[in-house]
């Protein structure tokens, strides 16, 4: 007889749980036990810096892409204009 291996799914369950560490991640689940032997005031501190870090890169990451959708769309409107130049003086 042949050997049937057991197809590689997960069940519903196991998916959902994945995007949710996915999503919130496994820090946001030991929150309170960082906080518990950190101390509060410590805790706070670093939780705010690490915000202020974290909505720092984020705005990076947002407005380099939108520079770089600005550059891609004014090479197109470039090659455009180059393109209906070339086309008049044909």
């Amino acid at each position: 007889m042949a050997n049937r291996e057991a197809p590689n799914t997960y069940a519903r369950r196991t998916g959902n749980m994945y995007i949710f560490n996915l999503m919130i991640g496994t820090g946001a689940l030991t929150l309170p036990l960082a906080f518990s032997q950190a101390g509060l005031t410590f805790g706070i501190l670093t939780f705010v810096l690490l915000s202020f870090v974290s909505f720092m890169s984020a705005s990076w990451v947002i407005e380099t892409m939108a520079t770089a959708n600005a550059i891609l769309k004014l090479a197109k409107v470039r090659a455009r204009v180059i393109q209906l130049h070339n086309n008049v003086h044909v």
